[in-house]
């Protein structure tokens, strides 16, 4: 995984240097802790830094969707109004660590429903609560193949214990397949 990051910054960085970069693609640096380009319309990421967001704006996200809650460390305490400020709009969906549920997932969910045609940056503490709600998201509203899909997850993490049961109890309510990562 480590030489693919190091390719991908060469392949980026040869070419801005050509001038052929893609306007969204945002450089080494601009980039918030564990971000991660599901598409070009949906990313995953750890909170972004207060000097993040312009770089984000100008790599054409229009919503922001933050899955901490207000609270959690290394929040902003005005994130809102920052995200506001660069032109994009701004949603919190305060999904506890230790507990997530199933109303958080329908409250994610719908937010994406209602952003469906417009670049999104979801986002949490460090790209844990984000990787699994947009690979649900992905699975039960796009569907999408668990097993392709489910690799955005580990590039971040091995989800917990508390975190594999929610995601399999979040499939199986609607009749959907376990990524083979979970099936043991």
């Amino acid at each position: 995984m480590e030489f693919c990051m190091r390719l991908n910054f060469l392949a980026c960085a040869a070419l801005a240097l050509l001038g052929c970069a893609p306007p969204h693609v945002l450089a080494p640096g601009q980039l918030a802790i564990n971000y991660i380009e599901i598409s070009p319309r949906i990313a995953t990421s750890g909170t972004p830094t207060r000097a993040q967001f312009e770089p984000i704006a100008q790599a054409g996200y229009q919503v922001v969707i933050n899955l901490a809650p207000p609270d959690a460390m290394g929040s902003h305490a005005d994130e809102a109004a920052l995200v506001a400020r660069h032109g994009m709009r701004y949603h919190n969906v305060p999904v506890n660590f230790a507990h997530p549920t199933a109303d958080d997932y329908a409250q994610f969910a719908a937010l994406m429903h209602q952003h469906r045609a417009e670049r999104v940056l979801v986002h949490c503490q460090v790209n844990m609560r984000a990787s699994s709600f947009v690979f649900l998201y992905r699975v039960l509203e796009l569907g999408e193949d668990p097993d392709r899909v489910f690799d955005a997850v580990l590039r971040v993490w091995q989800p917990s214990a508390q975190w594999r049961a929610f995601i399999r109890d979040t499939l199986a309510a609607r009749r959907a397949r376990l990524p083979m990562a979970l099936e043991q």
